[in-house]
């Protein structure tokens, strides 16, 4: 296992999932911590998400970047309250 700390670009969110784009490819069904700034005054909130597939997208570098579907496990705030996704993708507290 491979610890690392970085930065990626969110393309899409849902209260369900996440589409990152990645400077690295992280394994499927790995399980790791998305922290990401709100316009609202939440602080920087915390998720808890998985792996559930990858694609390589190729640049004119000749480098690759992956995007990566994300499931949502659990959302926290600052103030420690958690929100978990609904199987239906509503969230529920």
């Amino acid at each position: 296992m491979v610890l690392r700390q970085g930065e990626a670009i969110s393309i899409n969110t849902s209260s369900g999932g996440v589409l990152l784009l990645m400077p690295h490819t992280p394994h499927f069904q790995q399980v790791f911590e998305v922290y990401a700034p709100t316009p609202r005054a939440e602080g920087n909130p915390l998720s808890l998400v998985e792996v559930r597939w990858t694609r390589q997208v190729s640049r004119d570098s000749g480098k690759s970047l992956c995007l990566v579907g994300l499931k949502v496990f659990m959302r926290v705030n600052q103030f420690g309250s958690t929100t978990a996704p609904a199987p239906n993708g509503a969230e529920r507290r």
